[in-house]
């Protein structure tokens, strides 16, 4: 939470990425890179879906539903890298 907090980027496997964006003016940890068919098991981890321009997008709620729902989800898809760009 720390990492993605300070916006560096969490590579994980299957090639997807949680990174903190800012949608609706607010900050959110967003999951890209997913495929169609996993879609209705990240949903049942607890993340939540919206359309936007669209295109459907994932995000990790905040709070310490978030840090569970972050922890499922690294569980099944470990980490692979960081990014550290972000954070220079």
């Amino acid at each position: 939470w720390n990492l993605l907090g300070r916006g560096i980027p969490l590579h994980l496997a299957d090639n997807m990425t949680i990174r903190k964006v800012m949608v609706m003016h607010a900050h959110r940890f967003e999951l890209s890179g997913f495929t169609p068919e996993i879609l209705p098991l990240l949903k049942s981890f607890g993340l939540t879906t919206e359309i936007i321009s669209w295109k459907t997008r994932l995000f990790i709620p905040t709070g310490e539903t978030g840090r569970e729902i972050l922890a499922r989800l690294i569980h099944r898809y470990p980490i692979t890298s960081e990014s550290q760009s972000a954070a220079a």
